[in-house]
């Protein structure tokens, strides 16, 4: 994880200057690499935290891409419209089971996960188990893009 810091006039008392007119404070922000922000979007879907993957991780500009043949054929832009196809996706759920999501594998600023799970949506009977590559695209620190395949 870096630090940035970044200087601002904000009215705070001036120790770095010696021009008395100028107020000067530091800003520090976390960054996180494609490594850190891949591992602790395992580890929140391994805690079953969505949501908070979603708020934690993802750029407000997020596109999503599913499989031609899927029933999703149009990408999914934006986080709103993304946390409510999961919503969606969730309610259409009779019982869950459970899932594993495995480890990532980084490359620059990508990284895919593996995930697996095994419910019962509510139009089926019977179990299904389904599994599924995600690859995620970082920029500015921030989930930008996920692509499935499965």
């Amino acid at each position: 994880m870096y630090i940035v810091s970044l200087l601002a006039s904000r009215g705070e008392k001036n120790t770095l200057s010696s021009d008395a007119n100028v107020d000067i404070y530091f800003i520090y922000i976390l960054i996180m690499t494609t490594q850190e922000i891949a591992n602790r979007l395992v580890e929140l879907c391994r805690a079953g935290e969505y949501v908070m993957c979603y708020d934690e991780l993802f750029s407000d500009a997020v596109v999503a891409v599913w499989p031609k043949w899927s029933p999703e054929e149009e990408p999914t832009v934006g986080l709103t419209a993304l946390k409510a196809k999961g919503e969606k996706w969730h309610e259409m759920m009779e019982e869950f089971f459970w899932g594993w999501t495995w480890d990532p594998i980084v490359a620059g600023n990508f990284f895919s996960v593996a995930m697996w799970f095994t419910c019962i949506y509510k139009w089926q009977s019977e179990k299904s188990e389904e599994s599924e590559i995600v690859v995620y695209e970082v920029k500015d620190w921030k989930i930008v893009k996920e692509q499935y395949f499965y």
